[in-house]
Formats: C-alpha cells, structure tokens, sequence
C-alpha cells in the first residue's frame, strides 16, 4: 500500500503498528485458584477449565451506521487442519444485513464479562447511535432482495445470562404445528432432555427424524460420548418400536436414522449415487419430499451430466485418501407440512437441483484456484427467483400464513454442556431464506441409514457396559 508506506515515513512505526494491529483476547482463562466438587463427586476441579465459549463466528465490517454493510460468518467449524479437506462435513452460514449486527453486541458482551471496562473495548466494537435515516436503509435493502428473516440467539458462558439459544431450541420443538417436520442432526448427542422435547413433538403429530453419527463417521468418538448416544438412541429406538401406534394415531412420525456414509464430503457423483441408492432402500423418504414428476430421477441426470464434464473432486485428482466423512452438522431445519406442499411440488426443483449439484462439483474439483463460496449463492439465484415467483403464484395468501419454515445454524450441540456450561450461538432463518438449506437436508437423509432394531444401531453405535457406561454417565454433564 502506497498511502501506507507514505504514513509510516511521515509517522514512523508507532503509527503503522496503532493503525493496523490484530487484538487476541484469550477469554474465560483457566484459573486453579478457585475449586468446585459440586458437580463431580470426590473430584474438585477448577470451572473455569470447563467452561467455555464454544462460539464459532466471525464477522468485519458490522455497524450501526450502514445494515448493509460488513458481513458474518456463523458456523460449527472451529479453526484447526482437521476441518479442512473431504471428511469433515460441516456447514456455515454468510449473514449480510440488519440481523447481523448484534454479533458485534455479543463481542462486546464477552469482553465485558472478562474485566474490560467501557473505555478499554475496541473502538471498532463500541456502540454507535444509528442514523435518522437507518430505516430508510433498511427499505431500499429490502428493495433490492434482502428480504428473509433473521435473528441471532447466544448462550452467555456458565452462569452468565441470557440463554437464548436454549430458547429459541425449546420454542420450535414443542411449537411447531402439527404435521411439522423437524430434521436433527448433531454430531455430539446426550440429552434426554432435549430427546424428551422431540419425542413430544412426534406425539403430537409432527415427522421427527433424528441423526447421530456412527463410530466410524463421528468427530467425537471417544467412549464417554459414544456410550452417552448409544444410551439415549436405544431408548429412541425403543420409542420408535413400542410408540409407533400411537404415534401414527397422531399423524406423527420418528425415526433413529445413523450416519455411516462412506460418500466423501466433496464427491458429488457419489453424492449423487448415494442419494439415489438412499431412496430406493427407503421410499418412504420419497413420501415426505413431495417434488414435482419432473424433479424425480433428476439424479441420474446429474451423474451422467458431471461425467460428461470430465469431473472429480480434488482429494481424487490429488491422490488424496478417501476416509469416512465425520459428521459435525449442527443445525436443523423445521418445516410446516403446507410448506413443504406448497413449495417442493411447484416446477422449477429440478433445474435448481442440476444447479446446485454442478455448483458444488465446481468448489470441490480443484485446489489450484479459489472457488468463493458466494458464487454458489449466485449460480442458484435465478433458479430460486423462479421457484419463489411459482409459489407465489400457486398460493393464496392465506395458505402463505400456514407455511411456517426455519433453519437454525450454529455451534450448539444435542447435549448438557451447551445448555448451561458454553457459549453458544445459533444463527436462525425464517420463511422462505430457511429453504435454501433443504437440498443439503435432502441429500443427509438420503445418506443416512435409518435403523429399525437394537441390533442393528449397537452394530453401528456400540453399546458399552461395566465402567465405561458408568463412566459415561459421570461425565455427562461435560461432554
């Protein structure tokens, strides 16, 4: 930069390091002085070792002064070589407008709780009064196509409040209108609580389908987490045999579905395959996507169209080892059943879903130049108008109001932990910014085996007796 070297001769190095600088702020630090047993019998600890904030996000340019502006990233990946390449499956989220503003309040909470005074917090993170015209601002965005609802919800560390994120879980399992479908992935499982939650959302008419990785596909496999899932999966199971009468009475549905996918994070013509074999091993997952004729054995399609173009992805061309995928999702998408009616059988599905497979197959070809992410926003743009234009077109405005549609994406997990240990966050979508996931859902339902007896989810998750389960029920609280 011109203008800077022109200031550093004028200014010297003072003046360089003050303008730009990176602040690392290690919060929550561990500190031994302070010791607890109240939560691990016969074993004091220090709290603060493990509490944390287990917040993934990231975000430049955020402020009062234009929604426009600025962007954040939410995600459950954290920063490290393992979270790269073609085994770990994960997804973030891009958030540019209004709703994305309070990521720079949560920052500045959590420099407040660790000491720092007014005065001391970053000028960049400091609260700043909106413009007269911040309304205005947000109509002409709104213009433009900004148009889905959003909101932030955070779990303060330990005992700090609020706990939003607990809410905002609580709210769409126990409220969300009969016939709902709630898809829950989570790579890290434990409470019963939470499976109490959904169990009852079945009971009341809603398609409930949890995931959990198997041994071999989970991130987290050590034997205090897998003992915990198999634990609280078998009694899904048990429910899914034992309840399924009353269940289906209901209108409702709940199925134990295990990731143990061999299908590689960035391989799109095995994605492609796997989704098909996927549906063909379970039609009733065809039941609940009801697409259009012209969208169904698109997927052949698309493994003919992809070959044709020479492609593969990079781990192959790179000689890469192909290993089992880890399943690190933590995030859920909800869906009224009038929406689904009202949205996936419209026409249109079917070109946006050969956009979306060649798309990715674009991000994951190569490593030798960068592919953004936003491009795959764009390549799907015109698809997705025409969908929205035909749903709009089909439905009266009284069937939009019972098209009730959300994605939560974030780091919070199916366990104790995150509810009243960690930071957390969750990023949540409304209406119709909450489809733009469901190809994704589409795909990891697909992939999923769907598990009909104990034996089969022991053989896959394996059951642990003696000192591990106890020792699994000990930790429970810190998984």
């Amino acid at each position: 930069s011109k203008e800077l070297q022109n200031g550093l001769k004028v200014y010297g190095k003072k003046w360089l390091y003050n303008k730009i600088k990176v602040h690392v702020n290690i919060t929550n630090p561990s500190d031994l002085s302070f010791r607890a047993s109240h939560m691990f019998d016969y074993f004091p600890y220090a709290p603060d070792n493990v509490m944390r904030d287990h917040r993934k996000i990231s975000f430049y340019d955020v402020t009062e002064l234009d929604p426009g502006r600025g962007e954040s990233m939410f995600t459950g990946m954290g920063v490290g070589e393992h979270y790269a390449g073609p085994t770990w499956n994960d997804r973030a989220l891009l958030v540019r407008g209004p709703a994305a503003l309070h990521t720079k309040d949560a920052a500045r909470e959590v420099l407040l709780s660790q000491g720092f005074k007014p005065a001391d917090i970053p000028p960049c993170l400091r609260p700043i009064s909106k413009p007269a015209d911040y309304d205005d601002m947000v109509r002409a965005l709104e213009a433009r196509g900004w148009r889905h609802d959003a909101m932030q919800a955070h779990n303060a560390t330990g005992y700090l409040r609020p706990k939003q994120a607990n809410l905002v879980k609580a709210v769409l399992y126990n409220l969300m209108p009969a016939g709902s479908h709630l898809y829950i992935p989570d790579s890290l499982w434990n409470s019963p609580l939470w499976g109490g939650m959904l169990v009852g959302a079945a009971l009341r008419g809603c398609k409930v389908l949890v995931i959990a990785p198997s041994l071999e596909n989970a991130p987290s496999s050590g034997v205090p987490q897998m003992s915990r899932a198999n634990e609280l999966f078998t009694k899904f199971v048990v429910i899914q045999q034992e309840m399924a009468g009353d269940i289906a009475y209901a209108g409702g549905m709940f199925r134990v579905g295990v990731y143990n996918s061999t299908v590689g994070v960035g391989d799109q013509i095995a994605s492609a395959k796997g989704v098909q074999e996927g549906l063909k091993k379970n039609p009733w997952l065809i039941d609940l996507m009801p697409f259009s004729p012209s969208a169904r054995g698109v997927l052949a399609e698309i493994v003919e169209r992809l070959e044709a173009q020479g492609y593969k992805p990079a781990y192959l061309v790179t000689g890469g080892e192909q290993r089992k995928p880890k399943l690190h999702l933590k995030t859920q998408f909800f869906a009224s059943q009038e929406a689904l009616d009202g949205i996936v059988s419209v026409e249109g599905w079917r070109d946006l879903i050969i956009s979306y497979f060649e798309a990715r197959a674009e991000q994951t070809s190569h490593r030798d130049e960068y592919v953004s992410a936003k491009s795959l926003r764009g390549k799907l743009a015109g698809d997705v108008g025409r969908i929205t234009a035909a749903v709009l077109e089909k439905n009266t405005p009284e069937e939009m109001d019972r098209m009730v549609t959300y994605l939560t994406l974030g780091s919070h997990n199916q366990n104790y932990r995150g509810m009243f240990m960690d930071g957390e966050a969750l990023y949540v979508v409304a209406a119709e910014g909450a489809m733009l996931a469901y190809l994704d859902f589409l795909e990891l339902l697909a992939l999923t085996t769907w598990v009909e007896s104990l034996e089969e989810l022991d053989q896959l998750m394996p059951k642990y007796g003696g000192f591990k389960e106890w020792l699994g029920r000990w930790l429970k609280d810190a998984l």
